[in-house]
């Protein structure tokens, strides 16, 4: 997944001949999240005109039902970043998901809405999107489960602690190899979800999942990637997890210094 570079592109954001606050803001958070491919996705991409602000990707009859769902909760973190490029740069972000009458790659439309100041949180957010931030001394990881199941149910989505016995086997026989590198001492592991299966569903947990990302880096823990919606493939409506309820992430949670203060990206799958 990549993300088209804003900043030449004035006669839409910035008539002054200037990148404006709104498309360096874009760049900072866009270049972040396609740091982060996630694997099995197609390419998605930012427009911006007038109207808004338009992410896309390429849609074709033939692609397979995974590579669409994979696609579309990648371009939906990216999805956040552009509401969180436009919250910071004074207006307040409305969004339009799979919006009617546009083509089928059209997955969203974000317009500049009532100016206003960000808030506190979309200021910190932003930061830990665009900035290295490493609070001294981190949190455990257990203390910032609940900031970031808050996280993820702001965006409409639900988060699980990974803990009983058939999950684990389960999630064994999904990651195979060392457990101990799935799951080293410290850290948590999780399943992000959404509500239902209908593609904007897809959007909806990407958007979660970028939000976590940036809550647990700003608290000085850090979310990687193990498997997506294609890995989790017919166990995406575990009984576990509840009716209407569909896995869609599962996600590591660990101390920085667990992979050297980095994270590496996706480990498997997504």
């Amino acid at each position: 997944m990549t993300a088209e570079n804003l900043a030449p592109q004035p006669a839409d954001l910035a008539p002054t001949g200037r990148a404006s606050p709104l498309a360096a803001a874009l760049d900072a958070c866009l270049a972040e999240v396609a740091a982060r491919p996630f694997v099995g996705a197609r390419r998605w991409w930012v427009v911006a005109k007038f109207g808004g602000i338009e992410l896309h990707t390429t849609w074709a009859p033939h692609l397979p039902p995974a590579v669409l769902r994979a696609t579309r909760v990648a371009a939906g973190a990216a999805l956040y970043a552009v509401r969180l490029a436009v919250a910071v740069s004074g207006a307040r972000p409305v969004t339009s998901m799979l919006p009617g009458g546009r083509g089928r790659g059209v997955l969203a439309i974000v317009r500049c809405g009532t100016p206003s100041d960000p808030t506190m949180a979309e200021r910190v957010l932003f930061d830990a999107l665009v900035r290295a931030r490493a609070p001294v001394p981190p949190v455990p990881v257990a203390l910032v489960m609940p900031q970031l199941r808050s996280a993820v149910e702001a965006e409409g989505s639900w988060l699980r602690t990974v803990v009983d016995s058939a999950d684990g086997e389960r999630l064994r026989r999904l990651l195979p190899g060392d457990p101990a590198g799935i799951a080293p001492p410290g850290s948590l592991l999780a399943i992000l979800g959404s509500h239902g299966e209908l593609p904007v569903a897809d959007l909806v947990a990407g958007q979660a999942l970028q939000r976590v990302r940036c809550t647990a880096s700003a608290l000085g823990v850090t979310v990687g990637v193990l498997a997506g919606p294609d890995e989790l493939g017919t166990s995406r409506r575990a009984t576990a997890a509840g009716i209407g309820l569909t896995e869609q992430v599962l996600v590591q949670v660990r101390p920085p210094d667990a992979v050297g203060g980095a994270d590496p990206g996706p480990l498997r799958g997504a």
